[in-house]
């Protein structure tokens, strides 16, 4: 039985993780979750073998209260949903090394580029990728439109579309400066684990909360490339995820990088891209035939919908 933990469990990535480990793998794995929530209150509930309740990310102890729940329950795996945990528990951490906890997070000399958008801007631009164009704001004119990003930031929170005029009267520090991009957006879902690399796209065509609730699957050759160039490049995780959109040009430019799952991973699972067994086949330390068998590199153009379903986490009979 092999242990592994989810990092803010109530996500929809870890979701999909427990779901699929233990419909597929259900005598391999032992699933313990963490959350600030209760553990009726998040839809993962139902595939946890164990829940812990804790403390926000930025509260005193947290730290320490994870390490715990790894010596408690004899963690073999720690996964992190979010980008600030990745920040503390990552691969080389010496407490989880010191406790055989193998974190499948970011790895510590990869996080000074990941964590800010402008280091990994000029990472991109070094290594001959292609990106949004990026501005100085003294540089902006008054009535063209540019996206503005924190440079720390995480998913689309802080980010918008702002007018030159706008921009030049604004306090930019902290902030990339890009050109704006148009649709489509692509996410494009990576695997990698030594000689192997395959990827899905994943079209945009309708977002809730910034995540995906009607996509279009397909595969697209150039963009693929660009991610196994991007994997050989750059230390990564297992699973990671780029975001694409059209520059003024009309061609593809990598408008984010996420090294973590994504929140619409279940789409790709659901044409038939399988990246969750691809990983506990890892974990069960299965051949890498056995291990790509999960990842077809052909999958037929597919339209995937988002339905809301009703989970019950929690019956109380004597109230």
């Amino acid at each position: 039985m092999i242990n592994i933990l989810l990092l803010s469990a109530g996500t929809n990535a870890c979701y999909h993780i427990a779901r699929v480990l233990k419909e597929k793998f259900p005598q391999q794995f032992k699933i313990v979750g963490t959350d600030i929530n209760e553990k009726h209150l998040i839809p993962t509930a139902a595939f946890l073998d164990v829940f812990y309740k804790g403390p926000r990310i930025k509260e005193e102890g947290y730290y320490e209260y994870i390490l715990n729940v790894c010596k408690k329950e004899n963690i073999n795996f720690l996964i992190p949903s979010f980008d600030d945990d990745q920040k503390l528990f990552y691969p080389e951490n010496k407490d989880l090394v010191n406790l055989n906890v193998q974190s499948l997070g970011v790895s510590k000399q990869t996080l000074p580029i990941y964590d800010d958008k402008l280091q990994m801007n000029m990472f991109l631009e070094k290594n001959g990728f292609p990106v949004p164009k990026h501005y100085e704001a003294k540089d902006c004119l008054p009535d063209n439109m540019y996206m503005v990003k924190p440079i720390h930031g995480v998913g689309s929170v802080g980010a918008g579309a702002k007018k030159g005029s706008d921009i030049l009267n604004l306090d930019t520090n902290g902030n990339i400066i890009q050109e704006l991009c148009s649709e489509p957006e692509v996410t494009m879902e990576c695997f990698c684990y030594e000689t192997l690399f395959s990827c899905v796209c994943r079209q945009r065509i309708a977002t809730k909360s910034g995540v995906c609730t009607k996509g279009r699957i397909f595969i697209d050759e150039d963009l693929r490339e660009i991610g196994k160039k991007f994997a050989q490049k750059i230390k990564v995780p297992y699973i990671f995820n780029l975001q694409f959109m059209k520059n003024t040009k009309g061609a593809y430019v990598i408008t984010d990088v996420n090294l973590r799952s994504a929140g619409g991973m279940s789409m790709a699972y659901t044409a038939g891209w399988d990246e969750v067994s691809a990983l506990a086949k890892i974990m069960l330390k299965r051949p890498l035939a056995e291990i790509e068998s999960t990842l077809p590199n052909k999958i037929p153009e597919t339209f995937i919908v988002r339905a809301y379903t009703d989970i019950v986490t929690r019956r109380d009979y004597n109230r």
